[in-house]
């Protein structure tokens, strides 16, 4: 239907139809995974919304490419594009589209770590959203918010806001919003060790996802059910879940993530699913090395610290099991400096 929009607004020279079949074909195209049709549509909506001088239309499509860049790992260039639909909203009083973008930098803000500025741009979103009792915003905010708690370590408070989230978006009927909201549950009851309730939470998230086509989303799921399958014991499942992640990811570019599940493969070749009680000798010290290495490179490509720290750590481990303790001290050295950068230590803490 789009497309024919955009074929019958071109006949008749109508730039703004033609822009709005492009805003509409990129988002349909990202919901697929095609990112790099989403890119070429978004850039030529932008292009004529520019050239027409339509600031809220511009603002909404600095938006969608601040999205698509996110979930292609390229956080600097999401940034930019937030920052430049921010400021176009700001300048026009558009509440709405104030607090999309507060909630996206705060997204930014949650991958680079800085979890303080995150629920700072995710609290803003909120407040938007409530004044204007727009319902699902409001589910975006309790969705993210309760990740954010989760990597901060308040489970508790975690669990209680992703149920929120969860209900208002069956009130609604949004899958895509109920499919995340499972999956989030699904990660907190592995972290709370109700693995029985967790694999059932990430199950229907993974329904829900590939009825949508969300090609994205369905890769992160099975990399959780991957986790699931480690915990579990079930080695073979857990790899055949990280690989299928892997495959989706690689085909759709997200460096990223690949990265993630390159790190997840690695620890069942190292023969454990805990690390901290690791029995690496029993395990493939060259397969994980292997997919360690591809995890670091694609981690520091991307700047991504928190996730390279434990390719660091991990790497310590493979080298000390082998014996090497020459770069077994360089790993470990390298893992310190990340994480004294990014969470320096305080007077009397004892960290070395």
């Amino acid at each position: 239907m789009y497309e024919k929009s955009q074929a019958i607004s071109e006949s008749v020279g109508y730039e703004a139809g033609v822009a709005n079949a492009y805003a509409h074909l990129g988002n349909i195209h990202e919901q697929q995974g095609n990112y790099t049709s989403a890119e070429t549509m978004y850039e030529q909506a932008l292009a004529l919304e520019e050239r027409l001088g339509r600031k809220e239309q511009m603002a909404k499509n600095y938006g969608h490419l601040g999205v698509l860049y996110m979930n292609r790992g390229e956080l600097s260039k999401a940034k930019m594009m937030y920052e430049r639909a921010l400021a176009t909203n700001e300048e026009l009083e558009q509440l709405v589209g104030m607090a999309e973008n507060f909630v996206g930098i705060g997204i930014l803000y949650k991958n680079w770590g800085e979890l303080d500025k995150a629920e700072e741009m995710y609290l803003k979103g909120l407040a938007i959203n409530e004044k204007l009792g727009v319902k699902a915003a409001i589910a975006s905010c309790y969705s993210n918010l309760g990740s954010l708690y989760k990597i901060q370590g308040d489970i508790d408070h975690s669990e209680e806001i992703t149920l929120k989230a969860a209900a208002l978006y069956g009130e609604l009927g949004n899958g895509i919003g109920m499919a995340d909201a499972y999956g989030n549950l699904g990660i907190i009851y592995k972290i709370k060790g109700d693995l029985e309730h967790a694999q059932v939470m990430q199950e229907k998230a993974l329904v829900i996802n590939k009825e949508l086509g969300r090609k994205g989303a369905v890769a992160h799921g099975l990399s959780a059910m991957g986790n699931i399958y480690k915990a579990l014991g079930n080695l073979e499942r857990a790899e055949a879940m990280y690989m299928q992640a892997i495959a989706i990811d690689e085909e759709l570019g997200r460096k990223a993530s690949t990265a993630i599940h390159y790190g997840n493969l690695a620890t069942i070749y190292m023969g454990t699913g805990d690390l901290v009680n690791a029995y690496i000798g029993e395990g493939d010290l060259d397969k994980a090395e292997m997919l360690l290495q591809k995890a670091r490179n694609i981690n520091e490509e991307l700047n991504q610290m928190d996730p390279l720290e434990n390719n660091y750590v991990n790497l310590e481990i493979v080298y000390r099991e082998r014996g090497d303790s020459e770069r077994a001290t360089e790993m470990h050295a390298k893992a310190s400096a990340i994480r004294n950068a990014l969470r320096p230590a305080q007077v009397g803490d004892g960290r070395v």
